[in-house]
């Protein structure tokens, strides 16, 4: 999830001028969808830390299942958006975001009763830190787009790389809770000796 929130909420950022800068300003247009994807991505990728309980379980059938109705009601959703209500490329976009997020959410509170783990639960120790690095890792690349990229890939890539930067120490302090960040710890202390020994007897 480290590397999730990194990617996704960079892509919802910065992806409006990447995309100038790769095909143009007629194609700004087509940022939402990217916006729309990549949420939904983030909220996939959170809950797909389940897909080995389901194997684990040899629950893999109803996974597909599940699957499988994401498939359908996606399909179904896209066409009344685009048929119905005339919205084009955005409705194929919003008609696959509900149903992702619909599935995402469902395969997680299913493999969480299996295992014992209540949804509270999960929502206070886990699922808040996931919202408030989102939202304040956000608020900072916000805050770095004051800079203008605009024909400029140096420019981009230095706001890129800032962001990067300021992004890591946050998810030491918000994403990890105390006994994580012991055992890192714990793991780094053990294998600096033998780092530093390895590279003594060179």
């Amino acid at each position: 999830m480290v590397f999730g929130i990194l990617l996704f909420v960079g892509m919802i950022a910065f992806g409006r001028d990447f995309i100038i800068l790769w095909m143009g300003p007629h194609f700004e247009i087509s940022y939402p969808i990217l916006a729309i994807y990549a949420s939904s991505s983030l909220v996939a990728v959170a809950f797909s830390l389940v897909d080995p309980i389901y194997s684990g379980l040899n629950r893999v059938r109803l996974s597909a299942s599940l699957l499988l109705l994401q498939g359908v009601t996606n399909l179904c959703l896209t066409l009344i958006l685009v048929l119905t209500f005339n919205m084009g490329i955005l409705g194929v976009a919003w008609g696959t975001f509900f149903p992702r997020i619909a599935y995402s959410i469902i395969v997680g509170l299913i493999a969480m009763g299996w295992i014992g783990i209540r949804p509270a639960h999960f929502v206070r120790t886990v699922a808040i830190r996931w919202l408030l690095l989102s939202g304040v890792f956000y608020s900072i690349c916000l805050a770095i787009n004051v800079i203008p990229a605009t024909g400029n890939w140096a420019t981009f890539f230095v706001k890129v790389a800032a962001a990067s930067v300021i992004y890591f120490p946050l998810g030491w302090l918000i994403l990890l809770d105390s006994q994580m960040k012991l055992r890192i710890r714990n793991a780094a202390a053990n294998r600096l000796p033998a780092v530093f020994g390895w590279v003594g007897t060179q």
